[in-house]
């Protein structure tokens, strides 16, 4: 299973199978209940992770990817419509959809600091 949205209805399945099960057959079949709580755990872990990458300022990692010049400048503006035209012409996964949105953030923070900074050594001049 190679999205977070695919567990899920996974997991949906196999609830809705272990609560049709009758009481005896729900303790003989504790395995399945293990499984459902590993795999819903592990979910769960995922999309903190996902929450806690999305709450986390980003100027750290801009500052380490070092400085923006003209020609980066252009890279990311082109990225940035880029992953515009993926999310609205394309049908992906919500995993995909959060990774471009993370992207495009750090990259529009990178743009939004090159301004800036530019607006900066016009108003010196």
């Amino acid at each position: 299973m190679s999205s977070i949205e695919e567990k899920v209805k996974f997991l949906k399945r196999q609830v809705e199978e272990y609560n049709a099960l009758a009481p005896s057959d729900k303790i003989n079949k504790i395995d399945i209940l293990n499984l459902i709580t590993k795999e819903k755990d592990e979910c769960l872990m995922h999309l903190k992770n996902i929450k806690t990458s999305l709450s986390n300022p980003l100027g750290e990692q801009i500052q380490a990817e070092g400085e923006m010049n003209d020609e980066n400048f252009t890279i990311y503006i082109n990225r940035i419509n880029e992953i515009k035209k993926i999310i609205d012409n394309e049908n992906i996964s919500l995993e995909k959809t959060i990774e471009l949105h993370q992207e495009s953030i750090k990259i529009s923070q990178f743009i939004n600091k090159y301004l800036k900074d530019k607006q900066m050594k016009v108003v010196y001049l």
